[in-house]
């Protein structure tokens, strides 16, 4: 009976110790861009949230939420081909949480390709082409037009307020469109 409870005493305190050495921390970094330089915005992320706002504007703001035990783990990378601004986000995977959430806000005539594996997608007002996929997070769309490429392995997807040509599929969840007549 002692050595069961020292023993679990122990682990407890090693348990404890273990939380305040991994210490989860969070920063935030932004990043912005000429929008007349891009015709098309791709990101793509290993494991976060991505939210995207189109607004007026003559820029493209991004801004990245990283949190994990040590954030210069979290690896953000750009490439610019041409008029197309690829952004991706390497994401620790390990069991201590890592992750990086995205805000992106562009005018509302640009492409826009956002990926992730785990995290949920939502875009709100653009009225050019869209491409959205989660392997594990639901996608959402709002008040958008033209065609729109929707996809998650695991999750739901929800259009609302849409005019144009829809491909929506998901694997394990549910698909709700509610579109405008033109």
């Amino acid at each position: 009976m002692k050595k069961t409870l020292v023993l679990t005493a122990v682990v407890l305190i090693i348990l404890g110790l273990s939380g305040m050495v991994c210490e989860k921390q969070e920063a935030e970094e932004t990043r912005e861009y000429t929008a007349a330089d891009y015709h098309k915005v791709t990101i793509s992320c290993d494991n976060g949230e991505i939210t995207a706002d189109a607004e007026a504007g003559e820029d493209i703001i991004v801004k990245f939420t990283k949190k994990g035990e040590d954030l210069s783990e979290i690896k953000i990378t750009e490439d610019v081909d041409g008029v197309n601004l690829t952004i991706t986000i390497d994401v620790p995977v390990t069991p201590l949480g890592y992750s990086c959430d995205v805000d992106l806000t562009l005018p509302e005539d640009i492409e826009v390709v956002l990926e992730t594996l785990n995290g949920n997608v939502t875009v709100l007002g653009h009225q050019n082409s869209i491409t959205l996929h989660s392997t594990s997070g639901n996608i959402n769309a709002t008040n958008i037009s033209g065609e729109a490429d929707l996809s998650s392995e695991n999750g739901d997807i929800n259009i609302e307020d849409h005019i144009g040509d829809i491909d929506a599929m998901t694997n394990n969840g549910s698909v709700d469109i509610m579109c405008r007549l033109q």
